[in-house]
């Protein structure tokens, strides 16, 4: 009847263990949330490189930035930081495991005098009411602080890999022109050649044409290498090897209308940049520490449980008790207490300056547009006419025997820098609208998705 009875004991004791550590809080609607958006999220960690996305001829922006935003380990490197912290919730928000011990008294075990002596300890431990949800809010804030650095890394990625896009076409850009008019030199440097046949010009002509070919030559070269540099970046930007040959890009670019008000984009991009959104959750876990830190002065509690045979009447075998610490020790609290609130300040005026970074960077990025695209318009519409006008009354003028081929020369040289100023602008164009779609939150002007966020 006594093994019974024990067996009884110790099984109830085994019930208020689990029910102790079955008594968690429960599930959290935002976590869960916040689990799926992880999970969801565009990284693909089984990918090894771009090898198995279809990099289309010409290449295109948005096909370009799309695929870097998939294979690029950095943007994954920063996701797997982002779930690390949504890890700590489930951590934060548990009780203590609750702690068990049994003793027995040896001498007992055998002998006919005594009843066998032991003592079964069962000790839960309880925070103040409150305590582990701030915990958990602390925990969801910085999480959704990391899921914000994930998305602002995700636009300044896209705006690197557009900023290549434009460095690549304006160096095939500048290696076609290049290659035109060294076509056009040779044929300037036969007329010279022929017209000092001919005794009309004399032999400083044609020396003066290869020159002026040999120096076009060597910056063929000198275009070529520094093609191969940025196809070597944009191939790490797709985690692949540097020498990887690219599609070659589009032939021209055309400038794209932005029709929204410095104010309008000012307001989207308080709405939507991630690095706002970021300080203002590093503020919301801030001011929760702070709230945390006031219940911190109040006590935690313990629960016990001992089973102890021991005592001389069977009645005084079951004890229960309670215990609390006594929060007595003010300066270490306080102290807390002043770390929250002085991070509340810092952070609140950190998200201040760069509200005001922000807004100058929305107003420069459109006015840098703006000027951008007015200067396409003037080289295209005015000053490249004229410069074609130009060159073509030198080569009129020079067979004529009315020109130098120095002027002829000239008039070659400035219509090739015109030319390749145009495409220039074009590239600017687009590093100034990458640069405006960053300032206000979006990648929307160079990727199929239409902003980081749904």
């Amino acid at each position: 009847m006594e093994v019974i009875s024990r067996s009884l004991i110790t099984s109830g004791f085994m019930s208020l263990a689990l029910l102790m550590t079955s008594c968690c809080s429960a599930p959290n609607k935002q976590y869960h949330q916040m689990v799926r958006s992880f999970r969801n999220s565009n990284c693909k960690v089984d990918v090894r490189s771009a090898e198995e996305y279809v990099l289309n001829e010409p290449l295109e922006r948005s096909n370009l930035v799309g695929t870097v935003l998939i294979v690029n380990p950095s943007l994954e490197s920063v996701r797997q930081a982002w779930g690390t912290m949504l890890a700590k919730y489930p951590q934060v928000i548990s009780w203590d495991d609750p702690l068990a011990s049994y003793a027995l008294a040896p001498g007992t075990i055998h002998s006919k005098k005594v009843a066998y002596g032991q003592q079964i300890d069962l000790r839960q431990k309880f925070p103040f009411p409150g305590k582990l949800g701030l915990k958990g809010k602390i925990a969801l804030a910085e999480a959704g602080s990391a899921e914000e650095d994930y998305e602002w890394v995700k636009i300044q990625l896209a705006t690197a890999a557009s900023n290549l896009f434009d460095d690549y076409y304006l160096i095939e850009r500048a290696i076609e022109i290049n290659h035109i008019h060294i076509a056009l030199l040779k044929e300037y440097k036969e007329s010279a050649n022929a017209q000092y046949a001919t005794s009309r010009v004399t032999l400083q002509i044609p020396l003066q044409a290869e020159v002026e070919l040999a120096q076009l030559e060597y910056e063929q070269i000198s275009l070529a290498t520094d093609r191969e540099v940025i196809i070597a970046k944009i191939n790490a930007l797709l985690h692949r090897d540097p020498s990887t040959p690219l599609p070659p890009p589009p032939k021209a670019l055309h400038p794209i209308a932005v029709y929204e008000t410095e104010e309008q984009l000012q307001q989207v991009a308080l709405q939507n940049r991630p690095d706002l959104h970021a300080i203002q959750a590093k503020i919301d876990a801030a001011e929760t520490t702070l709230r945390l830190a006031h219940l911190e002065y109040l006590p935690d509690f313990e629960v016990s449980g001992t089973y102890n045979t021991m005592w001389p009447f069977s009645s005084m075998y079951t004890m229960l008790g309670v215990g609390f610490n006594l929060p007595i020790q003010l300066e270490r609290r306080q102290g807390a207490v002043d770390e929250a609130s002085t991070n509340i300040k810092s952070l609140s005026y950190k998200l201040d300056q760069l509200v005001d970074q922000t807004f100058v960077e929305v107003t420069t990025a459109l006015k840098r547009v703006s000027q951008a695209r007015e200067y396409v318009e003037i080289l295209q519409e005015e000053i490249l006419p004229t410069a074609k006008d130009e060159l073509e009354a030198a080569i009129a003028g020079f067979e004529a025997g009315k020109n130098t081929f120095l002027e002829l020369i000239e008039s070659e040289r400035t219509l090739r820098t015109l030319e390749l100023q145009l495409h220039s602008a074009l590239a600017e164009f687009y590093r100034q609208l990458a640069m405006l779609d960053q300032a206000v939150g979006y990648i929307s002007h160079f990727s199929e998705e239409r902003t980081c966020y749904e």
